[in-house]
């Protein structure tokens, strides 16, 4: 039972942290497509912004629904990071328990 239950965490800390790299690239991929020369450019940036932001929207919706943005800035993305970091420390702390 412990081997199922210390399987379960790690691939839930593992799906934390791959949560966490989309939203870094989610992040910055805003970045380069505010950028004009790259936006024009590169279709690729759109192409990865629209995947992640499949990916991301039911995280980032309900946040965006709750948090507003500030001036031109949306902290949605920045409050689910605070929150992936979170559920990694109690899942860490589950393992080290």
């Amino acid at each position: 039972m412990d081997v199922i239950v210390i399987a379960l965490l790690k691939s839930l800390l593992t799906a934390s942290f791959l949560l966490q790299w989309c939203m870094i690239i989610y992040i910055v991929s805003s970045w380069f497509q505010s950028c004009n020369p790259c936006s024009v450019q590169n279709q690729f940036i759109y192409y990865l912004r629209d995947k992640l932001s499949i990916v991301l929207w039911p995280i980032l919706g309900p946040i965006r629904k709750v948090v507003p943005p500030i001036g031109c800035v949306d902290i949605s993305c920045w409050v689910a990071m605070m929150v992936i970091y979170f559920i990694q420390d109690m899942l860490e702390a589950g393992l080290a328990w």
